[in-house]
């Protein structure tokens, strides 16, 4: 082999969330690779060995994978050949995957392989997923939920390997792609030089059999396109190069329901405006709350003029704490859930997080710092008893080991001793903690804590950045209530039931990329847990005299929270539903289920859960209205036998809820991939806004803004602009054009009510 790819094997055999990886091999032979191959393996290099996209040091090779899922036919799959045509002169190694020639889910057996690239050395995580992203634009067969920079492969049995020899490695081959492709068609005389015709070629008749269909114009352009190979590519290859690109524009192009067809693509209309603004998210659905809640909510957002998403959803985490110690709610007979609620809302710093908190979260503070106070005599006494305690079942382990007294006083002493119960000052929230301190905490705690901060750190402790093996356990089992049990050296085992644990989170926009993009969270189902709130900054229009929090609201909002806090601990209240609220969520989840793989499928992990979130608001709005129903009549009573009961009003607001949670969630989950975009092409609009042009080149449009002299970014904010209407494709122009690819301008940006 001319080129060495260096790979990092593992220990483990196909064990998903494994994370350590070796040192760093140079592989030089096809049996060297085999051999990797019988142990999962990284492409890659991480600090301490520990595999994750923060620990990201340094890469000679980019792997991919291609499961041929872009079509169900035999004829569109893809082999060796093809990859081999379109990344013309690239070496490349080749292992056949566990699925290959197999059934894989609801997929036909198929070929399915992965393939390593050689590659300049890149020491930068970001730039080294930004490859993977550029090589899945130009070749769309690679799987694009395979683009992070800490992928792994699978080792096999007895691996299937091969080898495919070159000349240059991917980053020359990419260079030479820019030189012949970055402004193709500037003037007359430009050509497609050797060592990217293939790849040259292929994005063209992409290009082109989206915008003519599979057609005589369409093939016509294409071979006036070849005819700028220098040299010339034999006709066996271009035909080569045609049949594949017409793979991918039948099996995932024309198939797209969105996907705007030749015939209908040069009509004089325009489509619609999509605004170019902050994404238009659902505003929060005050009126879904309870009074109790709502009316505070209001005043709180009202005196801090903060989006009132930010204390409404706070509002519910609180009822949670509260709640979730002494309540559970019924589905139907075999589903209960407990009211544990995780909660992030997404502001930027100036938005007045602090604020907000400080007014919601002061309510579960004074409870607690009261309560500590009234109790802190009994608690000095149960710690001086348990420690008299703790003192004479020592003297009686020595007095017996000696024979001073009988088996019967040994076993009294431990008895009182191991039977005592402490008496412990209650916490109710905690802010900066780790794991584990969350989970002797949780102990303490009769199996109940919350997680509230106005900053996102834990999230960076988790990620590992403090520890190299962070343990996310305690916040997938403090969710669902997973019993806890943690092996401690030299001290009592820690067992927990029940645990139950409540997050309520505000975080900068950074925090949230980190935790959707993080392997661990989303492989293990953390960021799943998680209902996303993303408000609407009201920065630059908030008033300095605002009405003040009225205090009928803040006690009847304090009241409600400081009675159900007082509710003893020591029994389960069980929420049922009444028949219609049944009813109602029965049909939410028929006609949702179906979504789950179609529209949500992209947050299925999400989404799966969003019923069961339902359910627990519904039970936490219930609550906070204070009604509770006679067990056989089903109406309101104040009888002791009355229980809590979701009524169909109260459902109805917890959908509601539910439908504003997932409409943050779908905007959270996209959240950084296409911001720097807008920003840009806003940026873009408003200069092409001041030139009043009803057209505009591609090169023309390159020299518009500096951020746009790169090719890459310029195609990214023309397809953005293309996509929501506010420029088309002008017909009859091409890249062979003078000036590039002319595009025209809608004349609906002029119209001062269409803004970008």
């Amino acid at each position: 082999m001319k080129f060495k790819f260096k790979l990092s094997p593992s220990n483990a055999y196909q064990k998903q969330f494994n994370s350590d990886y070796l040192n760093p091999v140079d592989i030089d032979s096809l049996d060297a690779f085999r051999d990797i191959c019988t142990h999962d393996y990284v492409c890659a290099s991480y600090k301490d060995n520990h595999r994750c996209k923060e620990n990201f040091l340094s890469a000679t090779c980019v792997p991919f994978d291609i499961d041929n899922d872009h079509s169900d036919k035999k004829e569109d799959w893809l082999d060796i050949k093809d990859v081999s045509n379109f990344f013309y002169g690239v070496p490349f190694l080749i292992q056949y995957s566990r699925h290959h020639l197999k059934k894989k889910g609801s997929k036909s057996p198929r070929p399915r392989f992965h393939v390593i690239f050689p590659i300049d050395e890149i020491a930068n995580e970001e730039d080294y997923r930004n490859l993977k992203v550029r090589i899945h634009s130009i070749f769309p067969y690679v799987d694009e939920k395979a683009l992070d920079s800490a992928r792994f492969f699978y080792g096999t049995d007895n691996p299937e390997v091969d080898y495919v020899d070159g000349y240059r490695n991917l980053t020359n081959f990419l260079k030479e792609l820019d030189e012949a492709d970055a402004f193709a068609g500037l003037d007359d005389g430009s050509t497609i030089p050797e060592g990217s015709r293939n790849s040259t070629m292929h994005k063209y008749a992409v290009k082109i059999l989206k915008r003519y269909g599979l057609s005589e114009e369409a093939k016509e352009q294409y071979r006036l396109e070849a005819g700028k190979c220098t040299p010339p590519l034999e006709k066996e290859e271009l035909n080569t190069i045609w049949k594949s690109a017409l793979k991918y524009y039948q099996s995932t192009i024309a198939t797209n329901p969105n996907y705007v067809k030749p015939d209908e693509y040069n009509n004089t209309t325009w489509d619609e405006i999509i605004p170019l603004d902050d994404a238009n998210l659902p505003a929060f659905p005050i009126d879904a709350l309870p009074d109790a809640l709502k009316d505070y909510v209001v005043d709180v957002a009202e005196s801090t003029q903060t989006p009132i998403d930010m204390a409404g959803v706070a509002s519910l985490a609180i009822m949670s704490i509260a709640m979730q110690p002494r309540y559970k709610v019924v589905g139907k007979s075999d589903w209960e859930e407990q009211l544990s609620l995780y909660c992030m809302i997404v502001a930027e710093p100036s938005d007045r997080k602090s604020a907000v908190f400080n007014q919601i979260i002061k309510v579960i503070q004074s409870f607690e710092a009261d309560y500590n106070e009234r109790h802190s005599i009994e608690v000095l006494k149960s710690q001086e008893e348990h420690s008299s305690l703790e003192k004479r079942y020592k003297k009686a382990t020595k007095d017996f080991e000696n024979g001073k007294i009988t088996k019967d006083e040994y076993d009294d002493a431990f008895n009182k001793y191991a039977s005592h119960k402490v008496i412990k000052p209650i916490s109710l929230t905690l802010d900066d903690v780790t794991s584990e301190s969350l989970t002797n905490e949780i102990e303490n705690q009769e199996g109940c804590i919350a997680l509230v901060s106005s900053e996102g750190g834990i999230f960076d402790i988790l990620s590992g950045s403090y520890t190299n093996f962070p343990n996310i356990d305690i916040f997938l089992k403090g969710y669902s209530g997973d019993f806890i049990k943690v092996s401690r050296i030299g001290r009592p085992s820690l067992y927990v039931k029940n645990p139950r644990l409540t997050i309520l989170l505000t975080v900068q926009p950074k925090v949230l990329e980190n935790v959707v993009n993080n392997d661990t969270f989303t492989g293990r189902g953390l960021s799943a847990r998680f209902l996303y709130s993303v408000p609407k900054s009201l920065v630059g229009s908030r008033r300095f005299e605002t009405k003040p929090i009225d205090f009928d609201n803040k006690k009847r909002f304090s009241d409600l929270i400081h009675e159900i806090l007082n509710e003893p601990r020591t029994i389960t209240k069980f929420i049922s539903l009444s028949d219609d609220a049944y009813s109602l969520l029965k049909d939410y989840y028929e006609s949702f289920e179906s979504r789950l793989i179609t529209d949500l499928k992209e947050i299925g992990g999400w989404a799966g859960k969003l019923v069961g979130n339902i359910l627990r608001i519904s039970a936490l709005i219930t609550r906070a209205r204070n009604v509770r129903y006679d067990a056989f009549l089903y109406t309101p009573s104040t009888d002791d036998s009355a229980e809590w009961m979701v009524q169909n009003d109260d459902m109805e607001s917890a959908i509601r809820l539910g439908d504003y949670f997932l409409e943050h969630a779908r905007y959270a989950f996209d959240f950084m991939d296409d911001s720097t975009i807008k920003k840009q092409a806003l940026n873009f609009m408003e200069k092409l806004k001041a030139s009043k042009a009803n057209e505009i080149s591609f090169r023309d449009a390159c020299r518009t803004t500096k951020f746009m002299n790169k090719k890459d970014k310029a195609t990214a904010v023309i397809t953005l602009l293309v996509d929501n209407g506010y420029l088309r494709e002008k017909q009859g122009t091409s890249r062979a054009h003078n000036r590039g690819t002319i595009y025209e301008v809608n004349p609906a940006i002029y119209d001062e009510e269409h803004p970008p």
